[in-house]
């Protein structure tokens, strides 16, 4: 099988020990041990309690979410936070 030329390695370049475990297509700025990226002045919080939840709003914006069906499975979808919750039948 082959892959695209992206994909390989050029023989003539020396790789890092992180670079050698992990496919060569991933940017250098990934492999940065210790780098933390948060978007400009969000923070995301997450309340899976049953207050939330179980009441049917969305963990992380409180709003109604639409039950829906993905790939033949119900679930409960809030697509302004991009979440999808599976439920029972």
């Amino acid at each position: 099988m082959r892959f695209p030329s992206a994909w390989g390695s050029n023989p003539k370049q020396k790789l890092t020990a992180a670079q050698q475990s992990v496919n060569s297509s991933v940017p250098s700025a990934w492999l940065t041990a210790g780098t933390r990226v948060e978007a400009a002045g969000t923070r995301l919080i997450t309340d899976m309690s049953a207050d939330v939840v179980g009441q049917g709003l969305c963990p992380v914006t409180k709003q109604p979410m639409v039950k829906m069906y993905a790939n033949g499975h119900p679930c409960m979808v809030s697509m302004d936070a991009m979440v999808c919750l599976p439920i029972k039948d």
